[in-house]
């Protein structure tokens, strides 16, 4: 059976060309939290980081970028052995990491990631 395809009405398609067309360049994404993805060609690694990025995207972007950025260093830049080494579980609970988020919402975080890896091997 096929799956009839999706028809997106135009008003749609010319706003999402016009958000791709500002968003996807070099100017934008070295200001946005979509820069730490790009820094990994894993998926695994990718993956972490997409979620974690997403997780703490609430606020100025120059400060959603630090605490990423501060993230990673906690993860020594290997976001997926960090997670399957269960890098977090020595954190500080109270540690804050990005306005309201925690050290301890991060770990339950990483919990539920490195459960996903370990049962499907990619989100």
């Amino acid at each position: 059976m096929n799956t009839p395809l999706l028809t997106v009405p135009s008003d749609i398609r010319e706003l999402l060309d016009s958000e791709a067309t500002r968003i996807n360049r070099e100017e934008f994404i070295g200001n946005d939290p979509v820069q730490f993805p790009r820094r990994f060609s894993r998926l695994e690694d990718i993956e972490t980081v997409s979620f974690l990025s997403a997780i703490i995207a609430w606020g100025r972007r120059p400060m959603i970028c630090r605490n990423a950025e501060r993230m990673l260093d906690l993860m020594e830049h290997e976001p997926y052995k960090y997670v399957m080494d269960e890098g977090y579980e020595d954190l500080d609970a109270d540690m804050n990491l990005h306005r309201t988020f925690f050290a301890r919402h991060f770990r339950y975080f990483l919990r539920g990631l490195r459960r996903i890896f370990r049962e499907y091997g990619s989100v």
